[in-house]
């Protein structure tokens, strides 16, 4: 699936093949709820830390993914402005404040190492962003992006950016707050629980009444092979 297959979400791209670099960003004006994983021994990120789950903010208004090394960041300053300009942010009283957190790579060995995503870069790729099938590749933040540098850059393999999204199902148990996955059978009729054996003890001690519908989750991952960034 798509990753613009999850409904407020659009997809755009700036890319300087020339330079071998570029930026990708993923808009939700109206806010999503986001996780990341960096690895590496020397991530490059921007308010990432918001997305703690004991945090304050809950949602984010896009998610940028750069070329460029630690100077790639300030494509970030773009997407705010564009998402300024339309009132979208999160409402902090005084101002409302997009939420962007951001991601980058380096790059700047295979191209240009003077040329890098900026501001007018990040808002351009803003202006470009679409609903409709997102590239993948050798484009936005995948332009420059390489693997396999062990034995040197010389020996790097070529990466690039890809993206996926998909829909899980689960039942909720309104006066217990619990969330289960859908997938394993089971009927709830207090005080009966019928299901494979080996689960019920799972759920013995719920009063499980007010069975909700089901409730679809949509998810979705934007990552590039050779920046060792993952965003879900």
């Amino acid at each position: 699936m798509s990753l613009t297959d999850v409904p407020g979400l659009k997809v755009g791209h700036w890319t300087n093949l020339e330079a071998a670099t570029g930026c990708t960003v993923v808009l939700c004006p109206e806010g999503a709820v986001a996780g990341v994983d960096v690895r590496g021994s020397a991530p490059g990120t921007r308010e990432t830390d918001l997305l703690n789950p004991i945090n304050l903010v809950e949602k984010v208004n896009a998610i940028l993914l750069s070329g460029g090394s630690a100077f790639g960041l300030a494509a970030a300053e773009g997407v705010m402005r564009w998402l300024e300009e339309r009132g979208h942010g999160f409402d902090a009283g005084v101002a409302k404040v997009p939420i962007v957190p951001a991601a980058i790579l380096f790059d700047v060995g295979i191209g240009s190492a003077t040329v890098r995503p900026d501001a007018a870069a990040g808002y351009a790729a803003c202006e470009a962003a679409t609903s409709g099938p997102v590239a993948q590749g050798n484009v936005g933040a995948g332009t420059g992006a390489t693997v396999g540098k062990r034995l040197g850059l010389a020996q790097a393999t070529k990466g690039g950016l890809g993206a996926t999204s998909g829909i899980e199902k689960y039942m909720l148990c309104r006066n217990r707050e619990k969330v289960k996955r859908r997938g394993t059978p089971f009927i709830f009729s207090p005080p009966l629980l019928i299901g494979p054996p080996h689960l019920r003890h799972m759920l013995r001690d719920v009063a499980l009444v007010n069975i909700q519908p089901v409730v679809e989750r949509h998810q979705a991952a934007l990552g590039v092979v050779g920046g060792r960034r993952w965003w879900r």
